[in-house]
């Protein structure tokens, strides 16, 4: 993720602007760390933010 892109996220639960913690930048680029809006948190994994638990990415996929 890209720093310049926090400013357009907002959080999926109640359209709050979210803040970004425990960040690791590599290349400019946000690796991993932590959006929040207060009271939810989201990951970055891998520079891209995670907006619905692992299991929603999973269970999309075992149907196949």
């Amino acid at each position: 993720m890209h720093l310049h892109h926090l400013p357009l996220l907002r959080s999926p639960k109640n359209q709050a602007a979210l803040t970004l913690t425990n960040e690791i930048i590599e290349d400019g680029r946000v690796k991993s760390g932590t959006l929040s809006d207060g009271q939810n948190n989201w990951p970055i994994i891998d520079f891209i933010p995670r907006f619905v638990p692992p299991s929603d990415y999973w269970d999309s996929f075992s149907i196949q």
